[in-house]
């Protein structure tokens, strides 16, 4: 597989529903695999969806566990759904302990005892060295129960421990990320006690520098749905010169991006932002890679334009779907990594909960799993 340079997932690895099935099927029987599977311990009730399956296929080797609780200085118990909660960790047991493996607890500091916002900073310390998952050929990371401020450093600390082994007396593990994707569910939980004050997450920030202060700062909201309160108030912490919104096209709902539109009409074309039609950006909302291409393309552009003055900055705020996300994710990284000035803005919340009847939403849940392969065998060959 060749590889552009300046585009590192140019080609990629993705599958989703019932190729998702036949990819582990196949995986699993070819050849002895020692599986990490990493989860958030949460009510979410697609928790233990994948877990479920992809344990459950035939084939050798270890299948083990990290389960991240979240935990916070004031309340260690949970505020909502702790049903759910204790459901979802009955089934974990049950599907690990089927096939002979073991579970290892992480907990993921919430809080500081300042009261501040830690929870980035936590997840980025779940793993140190590759040395600690020296025993597995696969690292999977299951974002369906995890919120943005984990998943994002989590991810982004696997990454910058694969690309930066030097050594290598074993080849690196393959890296793979699992969405369990249902709109209608997410759709359904909300966000709680949103922080007064946006931020830069844990290892995508540092713009912020004396030595750039001055440069023009663009903008690049992933746009969900009923986020009017985090765009304002990222809005206000940025102060954007050029704003490029990203709408999900096509989607399953070919109305969705129109909806998003007229949803957030006046914030985007009235007041300070007067976004310009052809500034925004459209990509798939199923595929990840799509959008990680649309957002880099963006950012070399303004960064080719404003050279002559000097540069710029480029915030990147997704507020969307989880598949969306790990393409912002991924565009951060790889601008990151090759010198460009991107940090990602995020609004920390306190807590989640499901709104509406939510035995009706559970037994309506259906979601598509999604396989996205990011670093590993497919990529070296």
């Amino acid at each position: 597989m060749v590889l552009v340079k300046d585009n590192r997932w140019s080609n990629y690895f993705m599958s989703h529903g019932p190729d998702f099935d036949s990819f582990w099927d196949g995986y699993l029987g070819r050849s002895e695999r020692n599986l990490m599977f990493v989860l958030g311990h949460g009510f979410d009730p697609r928790m233990c969806h994948a877990i479920s399956l992809i344990f459950g296929k035939k084939g050798k080797g270890l299948r083990d566990c990290i389960a991240l609780h979240y935990q916070d200085d004031s309340k260690l118990q949970p505020q909502h759904h702790a049903d759910l909660l204790e459901n979802n960790w009955a089934n974990l047991n049950e599907v690990v302990k089927k096939v002979g493996g073991n579970i290892l607890k992480r907990g993921i500091k919430m809080q500081s005892k300042g009261k501040l916002r830690y929870a980035s900073i936590s997840a980025a310390n779940v793993f140190d060295s590759l040395d600690q998952l020296s025993d597995y050929t696969d690292i999977i990371i299951d974002v369906s129960a995890m919120p943005r401020g984990v998943y994002f450093p989590l991810i982004h600390k696997l990454l910058v421990l694969i690309d930066n082994a030097q050594e290598k007396v074993k080849p690196n593990p393959n890296l793979h990320i699992i969405v369990w994707e249902d709109q209608k569910l997410d759709s359904c939980i909300v966000d709680e006690g949103l922080e007064e004050k946006a931020s830069y997450l844990h290892s995508f920030g540092a713009i912020e520098l004396e030595t750039t202060k001055d440069m023009p700062i663009v903008w690049i909201p992933v746009l969900g749905e009923g986020q009017s309160e985090q765009l304002e108030k990222i809005r206000a912490f940025i102060n954007p010169n050029e704003v490029c919104p990203l709408l999900p096209f096509p989607s399953i709902n070919p109305r969705r991006a129109d909806a998003l539109i007229a949803e957030y009409h006046h914030f985007l074309f009235f007041g300070e932002l007067s976004v310009e039609p052809r500034s925004i950006i459209y990509a798939d909302e199923r595929n990840p890679f799509q959008a990680y291409r649309e957002i880099r393309k963006t950012i070399n552009h303004y960064d080719r334009v404003m050279d002559i003055i000097g540069g710029c900055k480029v915030a990147i705020s997704p507020i969307s779907s989880k598949l969306l996300s790990i393409g912002a994710l991924l565009a951060a990284y790889e601008s990151r990594k090759q010198g460009k000035l991107v940090g990602v803005t995020h609004v920390e919340c306190h807590d989640y909960r499901i709104e509406g009847d939510v035995e009706d939403l559970i037994s309506a849940a259906r979601g598509v799993p999604h396989e996205i392969w990011l670093a590993g065998e497919c990529y070296e060959r």
